[in-house]
């Protein structure tokens, strides 16, 4: 790939506050090219297929992850010149991210019981959240997301969010297993996952509000989102009651 190449596939890449829109547009489309091509409509599934590889050329995703490779595999065989234009490329990728634009403080709506405020910084791929007491509330590696199954899927306001970046959320007396999530208009969610185990405390910032995430056949709150919105996990039923998860969305604060 040389440079003016590269220039022109940045040229069309969808601004990261646009990204989270046209991965769900590709979901949608791949399901209607499955149906298309099951009912034997093979002109409405060739336009999907064409529209997919549309929308994929304005997605920096596939990209970056193939900079990578290369770059590791340069760097193994001692050729730091390719491996050095590798990580180059993959920096300027990284601005049409929305998983990498991240930094500065949020503010998260706890279901029934008021607000946290998180600051988020970056270590290398690694976003973490801490409160204003400097108390880590997550944490996640937002280098590889992952194509959530059904039961890690969640719905929020209508729309299903499928795509996340494992993590983990730190509460009182241990570590949960955490999942982080881009939503649409610049928000984002995280999903913290009590699995096993009795009740456990987590400290609202500044002596605020706390969230109490219970053992497997509870979510907390009746899942209310930001503004009202529901949510669900999947597998856990319409109402949002999962086996022990909570939901808390936040929004950058202005």
């Amino acid at each position: 790939m040389t440079n003016d190449d590269f220039k022109t596939i940045l040229s069309n890449l969808a601004p990261a506050k646009e990204l989270t829109v046209v991965r769900r547009d590709v979901k949608a489309l791949e399901n209607k090219m499955t149906e298309a091509i099951e009912s034997e409509d093979y002109a409405l599934a060739g336009k999907c297929r064409d529209d997919i590889k549309e929308l994929r050329a304005r997605d920096p995703a596939s990209l970056t992850k193939e900079l990578r490779e290369t770059m590791w595999k340069a760097s193994e065989s001692d050729d730091f010149a390719t491996a050095a234009d590798a990580r180059d490329k993959i920096k300027a990728l990284k601005e049409h991210l929305p998983e990498y634009q991240l930094a500065g403080r949020w503010i998260g709506n706890v279901p029934d019981q008021g607000q946290v405020v998180v600051d988020i910084k970056y270590n290398g791929d690694q976003v973490t959240a801490r409160q204003e007491n400097d108390a880590k509330l997550f944490e996640a590696d937002v280098s590889d997301s992952k194509e959530a199954k059904q039961s890690k899927s969640i719905d929020y306001n209508g729309k299903t969010y499928e795509e996340f970046f494992e993590g983990k959320g730190h509460i009182e007396g241990g570590a949960l297993d955490g999942r982080l999530y881009m939503l649409d208009n610049g928000e984002i969610a995280f999903l913290f996952d009590a699995g096993g185990g009795g009740e456990k405390q987590l400290v609202g910032a500044g002596g605020g509000p706390g969230m109490t995430v219970n053992g497997p056949g509870e979510l907390l709150g009746p899942g209310k989102g930001r503004g009202g919105g529901g949510f669900s996990s999947g597998g856990g039923g319409g109402d949002g009651q999962g086996g022990g998860r909570l939901l808390v969305v936040f929004a950058k604060y202005q």
